[in-house]
């Protein structure tokens, strides 16, 4: 009897300490109440308040070939539909060029066309990029904020296509005034000391137009040979030199992230940054070129060697003369070999940048429009002006944008391109400015404005 009397009054007790159903909420304080519930009963597949996530890189196999693709799309379409719209150019009359308004603006409905590829293009490319490098990696550019120059960069590229076209148009512009153009261009190097009399010679064989076409000649034959190498080179073939690379390299040790096969040498993206430039992406080639500068280092723990924070001890104990200089090469976060590599691929690129986009095909091509603009004051309409100074303006901010991005990676060197950048753009500022000046609408930098006969040439 007592026994059950003391389970009666066990149960009793028990029933005290059951709390009664909270009445559920609708909605969304429904779910919020039931997760704080769950919440605040920890179990044994609760996850720590200050989990963070860990971002998956993805195979350079399966997002190279995807991202050499939209290169190679990219750049033959923008190829193809220039080089079809300067031909009907020639072939059709009423899209010929005239000194009245330029180039025909029926052509820029091929234009809109590849700027449209262009901004699809650069979005599938930046996330495929963006998807090879670690968390890690992408804080560091964030800090150096390659990702916040994105949109800028964007718009660099679509100007520079837009230049591109208004380059190619340009000779059969010139051809179209070249009866009184290469007369008075003649009479102006006339007047150049010392060199002006050797200069009139070849001029007066090439003519004005002449000389713009070689100049485009060369400046395409340069983007046909990095298109050809786009075609050429395949997505095996530069995964099969990351893997190479890897295993053949004596400084990778063991438990470091270097021996994972999504990791990509520094090379191999300055290889895909200058297809993106050829495929005139900029945006893309510099977010290429700051992971391939990042690859010279490794992010995970040194094991070995103390990791990140015996690197660090080691450098004040350099301070503190406990440790030579020497010994602190053991405690280092990069691959030497690799770092070599790395910086070689680097200066090559911003080397090859400079000599072709901002040299050739930027700076030569401002010069010589501008002195076309002074030349052809009195002969072309309103339209076409116009547009010879939107043109110079994207020219000169490419030619300096160009250089003084390229500056402070190549040193001396770099500064010694942009120095000669910043002074042909104001040369041709100069020009432009002194065309509305002068009374003949001509100036030399040796000689000033410059007195022009009115003798017109014949073709």
């Amino acid at each position: 009897m007592f026994g059950g009397f003391g389970r009666r009054v066990e149960s009793a007790k028990d029933d005290k300490h059951v709390e009664p159903e909270q009445p559920r909420l609708p909605g969304l304080l429904g779910s919020l109440g039931s997760w704080r519930s769950s919440a605040s009963k920890p179990g044994p597949s609760a996850k720590r308040a200050d989990y963070t996530p860990v971002k998956s890189v993805a195979l350079p196999s399966a997002v190279v070939p995807q991202i050499l693709t939209g290169f190679r799309y990219q750049a033959l379409l923008i190829w193809s539909v220039f080089l079809v719209l300067v031909v009907a150019q020639w072939a059709v009359p009423w899209l010929e060029p005239n000194c009245s308004r330029g180039y025909s603006n029926a052509t820029l409905i091929g234009v809109a066309l590849v700027i449209g590829h262009h901004v699809y293009i650069e979005s599938r490319a930046w996330n495929d990029v963006k998807s090879l490098l670690s968390l890690p990696e992408l804080t560091v550019l964030r800090q150096m904020g390659v990702l916040q120059k994105r949109r800028r960069l964007v718009i660099l590229g679509i100007l520079e296509a837009l230049s591109l076209y208004t380059d190619l148009s340009f000779p059969f512009t010139a051809r179209s005034c070249d009866i009184v153009i290469t007369g008075q261009w003649l009479q102006a190097w006339g007047r150049v000391p010392i060199v002006g009399a050797h200069v009139v010679s070849v001029l007066s064989q090439l003519r004005f137009w002449g000389v713009a076409g070689i100049l485009v000649t060369f400046m395409a034959l340069g983007a046909f040979t990095g298109v050809g190498r786009l075609m050429l080179t395949t997505s095996d073939r530069l995964c099969g030199c990351a893997r190479h690379v890897k295993t053949s390299s004596h400084a990778v040790e063991e438990g470091s992230d270097t021996t994972d096969e999504s990791r990509l040498p520094g090379e191999v993206f300055f290889s895909l940054a200058r297809f993106a430039e050829t495929a005139t992406l900029p945006s893309v080639a510099q977010l290429c070129e700051g992971a391939g500068m990042q690859r010279r280092w490794m992010f995970s723990a040194n094991a070995n060697h103390g990791g990140a924070p015996g690197a660090a001890k080691a450098r004040q104990d350099i301070a503190f003369g406990k440790l030579n200089r020497e010994s602190l090469e053991l405690y280092e976060l990069y691959n030497e070999d690799e770092r070599h590599r790395v910086d070689s691929a680097g200066n090559a690129h911003y080397m090859a940048q400079l000599v072709g986009k901002v040299l050739l095909a930027n700076a030569a091509q401002l010069w010589l429009q501008s002195s076309f603009f002074e030349l052809s004051f009195d002969w072309v309409g309103t339209e076409a002006q116009w547009k010879l100074i939107a043109g110079m303006i994207i020219s000169g901010y490419a030619v300096l944008a160009r250089s003084a991005g390229s500056a402070s990676q190549l040193g001396c060197s770099g500064y010694a391109f942009l120095l000669v950048g910043v002074l042909v753009t104001a040369w041709a500022g100069a020009k432009v400015y002194y065309a509305f000046e002068c009374d003949d609408h001509v100036w030399n930098l040796t000689t000033g404005c410059v007195t022009i006969h009115k003798v017109a040439t014949t073709a």
